[in-house]
């Protein structure tokens, strides 16, 4: 069965931002409202890692260790769906549809993980991680490495895949999200 819960990304500072992204706007919506109405289309079960807030169509999962970045919300996510997940940064609002199936649509094997990559650079925060690796992921955040690039490291089976739409840009910085004009 192919992978069936998706988790919006929300929590860290926004310190390159000035202010918390998932209150950008973009479309006349904000970015985690984008962000869960995409999910909605392709998973029957939407939560939000981090942050303080979720739409209704959603559910809030709070990191069980607060701080430690964007690996313990995977973590977090994990734990209360009790099965394998797909992630996607509240800050990618352009990820297509076709780019979301692509990388959700098959099941993972065991201690698969499957992420982007866009022109050769690997994108962590989008993509599918197995539940069977949840105590490998909470060992990992008992370290000094707590990053999503060092946990990727040590997973069995890292699959890659390309999407090469465009549509999967980060949006980190004022000018970033300057850049991207009124999208619909």
């Amino acid at each position: 069965m192919a992978v069936d819960v998706g988790v919006v990304l929300a929590g860290g500072a926004s310190q390159r931002m000035g202010s918390d992204k998932a209150d950008l706007t973009i479309g006349g919506e904000t970015f985690l409202d984008r962000v869960v109405g995409k999910l909605g289309r392709h998973f029957s079960t939407v939560l939000v890692a981090g942050g303080d807030h979720a739409p209704e169509s959603s559910v809030l999962v709070a990191d069980a260790q607060p701080g430690l970045g964007p690996l313990a919300g995977i973590a977090a996510a994990l734990e209360y769906a009790g099965e394998d997940i797909f992630v996607m940064a509240v800050d990618t609002p352009l990820l297509s549809d076709e780019g979301i199936g692509h990388l959700s649509g098959r099941q993972l094997l065991a201690g698969q993980v499957r992420v982007a990559r866009v022109a050769g650079r690997i994108h962590p925060l989008t993509g599918c991680y197995p539940l069977d690796l949840l105590s490998a992921m909470l060992g990992r955040l008992a370290t000094d490495d707590r990053s999503v690039f060092g946990f990727l490291q040590c997973v069995p089976h890292l699959t890659l895949i390309d999407i090469d739409d465009g549509s999967l840009v980060d949006i980190n910085t004022p000018s970033d999200y300057a850049s991207i004009g009124d999208v619909n």
